[in-house]
């Protein structure tokens, strides 16, 4: 009878990671409407707070986080593992870290706003401050959305292009 410390160990559990996503042609195509939409919102909050409509602000800087998690997690499920599996060039995967550092940067300037404005709701007393962090948003954001389209969008081909 084997002595009880000397039993096997029962197998790890094994991992399977999901493939990756396949090449959807109509994805570029798609962040691209969404990046659109998301600095439109932005937009329109920009003129309800001109406006004095701060109850649509906050209507508005909701409907904004909403499209914007909602591009992001698609970004992040579809186009940015289907390119890290098939990119080759060394370049490529150089601009692809590059721009996921910079997204973070964005990402936590987006939020932050997001979350300083969920908490202290826009009035007469801080308008001025919320037109300008929202300028800069805006701007950071168009920005950030440029670069992704110039840059990023170019390189999701078919694996057999690379």
């Amino acid at each position: 009878m084997p002595f009880p410390f000397f039993s096997r160990r029962p197998a790890p559990p094994t991992v399977t990671v999901p493939p990756p996503p396949a090449y959807d042609p109509d994805l570029i195509p798609a962040l691209q409407s969404e990046h659109t939409v998301l600095l439109a919102l932005l937009q329109q909050v920009r003129q309800a707070a001109k406006d004095g409509r701060y109850l649509d602000v906050n209507a508005g800087l909701q409907r904004f986080e909403i499209a914007y998690k909602a591009h992001q997690q698609r970004k992040e499920r579809q186009l940015l593992p289907y390119m890290e599996q098939h990119m080759q060039l060394e370049q490529g995967k150089t601009l692809l870290r590059s721009l996921s550092g910079s997204s973070t940067l964005t990402e936590r300037s987006v939020q932050g706003f997001l979350r300083h404005y969920a908490a202290s709701p826009i009035s007469d007393l801080n308008l001025k401050r919320f037109g300008r962090e929202l300028d800069g948003i805006i701007a950071e954001l168009s920005h950030r959305l440029d670069t992704e389209t110039t840059s990023l969008h170019g390189l999701y081909q078919p694996v057999h292009l690379y």
